[in-house]
Order: C-alpha cells, then structure tokens, then sequence
C-alpha cells in the first residue's frame, strides 16, 4: 500500500471514529432531554406551596381518649377539633382519627354512626362532636 492509500484509510476511519462519536452524543442528548422533560412533568404535578407550607410544622400531641365523662368533652371536644385542624384530616380519615380517640364504650355507644357513614359515605366527624354534646348536655351550665 502507498503512503496516500494509507493516510486516506486512516482518514477515514478516524472520519468514521468521529461520526460514531457523533452519533453518541446526539443519543446522550436525546436521553437527557427526555430525563429533563419528565423531571418538568413531574415537578408541574406537584402541588404548589408557599414558604408558610414548606416550613415544619410542629406536630399537635394526640388528644387522649375520650371517656364519656361530660366534664373532659369540654377540653376534648377542642384538642380533637385542633388535631384534625393540623394534621389537615377530612372525610374518612377525620372519622377514623375521632373514633380511634374514644374509650371503647364510647365507641360502641354510636356504633350506629359508623355504619350510617358507611352506608352512606357521608364520614364527618361532626356527627360524633354532636352526639356527644347531646348526650353530656348539662342545662345548668
């Protein structure tokens, strides 16, 4: 083989070499574009939140459970309500968090209630709040 014949071989494998090279890169590209396009969607998904939501909050203790003593469901009925308030429990959970923070007669005692909500997927906690302060209603105070 010539010198010539040599130097265009290596010409053009290192033509070939850097079109390879190329056509890597594109790909590198194209994979990082699709993993820049996906971390967007996923980001656009997320709820938006102000600073006040980015904080940590403090955590309320959970309120002891309810007894069925009138005198404890006037700072019951406030601690109960704040939790729910803080922790941000609606509809089913709410339902659950009061039921669980009732003595277990307390619980049986509106039994009805829970199977009221169940049949009608109507879960406000509000319906417990009330049954209680019908029940330890005191027309002397």
């Amino acid at each position: 083989m010539s010198t010539t014949s040599q130097n265009q071989n290596a010409l053009l494998l290192l033509v070939q070499q850097l079109q390879q090279e190329l056509q890597n890169q594109r790909s590198e590209i194209t994979s990082l574009r699709d993993s820049v396009t996906q971390l967007q969607l996923q980001l656009q998904s997320r709820p938006h939140s102000n600073d006040a939501q980015t904080r940590v909050r403090a955590r309320l203790p959970d309120p002891p459970k309810f007894d069925g003593k009138p005198h404890t469901l006037r700072t019951w009925l406030p601690s109960i309500r704040a939790k729910l308030r803080s922790d941000q429990l609606t509809g089913a959970d709410a339902f659950d968090y009061v039921w669980d923070r009732l003595e277990q007669p307390q619980q049986a005692s509106i039994l009805h209630l829970r199977e009221q909500s169940e049949e009608l997927s109507d879960w406000d906690p509000e319906q417990i709040f009330l049954f209680f302060q019908r029940l330890c209603h005191n027309p002397r105070e």
